[in-house]
């Protein structure tokens, strides 16, 4: 029985550096919605063309990933899943496929995944630009996984930081 794989947590948690760790470890197919946002529409698109593309980019990743679930294999999909509601959505998809799912729900300390997405804002120029003001804005939408309301099975992954302030991913 294939399985779908959530990669839920905020900006800066780690969720693509675990979703590519898991991909290698699974030998999953692994869709990350940043990736096709940052192709179609560059590092910094107005936030109202940026939303118009995400609705429709996912559904194109969904329509490719539900194709390969019913072909038996196993999908990763990275899109943070920020609420419940999206959360329930899949998790209903899932199940109509007859697919396992499983939600990785990535968590790291707010101030460290703020460092972390300044910083990539600067050294990686393959992912999205988000500055301070909009990444507060972005945190008053997100819904952290609810274990208690929730009807997916998730694992938890603490991504923590060295001693020294360097970033350091620990899945």
């Amino acid at each position: 029985m294939p399985t779908l794989h959530l990669v839920h947590g905020f900006i800066g948690a780690g969720k693509t550096t675990y979703s590519q760790k898991l991909e290698e470890s699974t030998g999953s197919i692994r869709f990350s919605q940043d990736e096709f946002m940052l192709e179609l529409l560059g590092r910094k698109p107005p936030e109202y063309i940026f939303q118009k593309f995400y609705k429709k980019v996912s559904l194109i990743i969904w329509t490719i990933a539900s194709k390969l679930l019913l072909k038996g294999i196993d999908v990763i999909l990275d899109e943070g899943f920020w609420n419940e509601s999206e959360r329930a959505k899949y998790n209903n998809r899932a199940i109509s496929l007859g697919a396992n799912i499983i939600l990785h729900n990535v968590k790291c300390d707010l101030e460290i995944c703020l460092k972390r997405t300044l910083n990539r804002n600067i050294i990686n120029k393959n992912s999205l630009i988000i500055d301070k003001k909009l990444f507060y804005n972005l945190y008053k939408t997100f819904e952290p996984y609810n274990k208690q309301k929730e009807k997916i099975k998730a694992i938890t992954i603490y991504n923590t930081q060295n001693n020294d302030g360097k970033q350091k991913e620990k899945f």
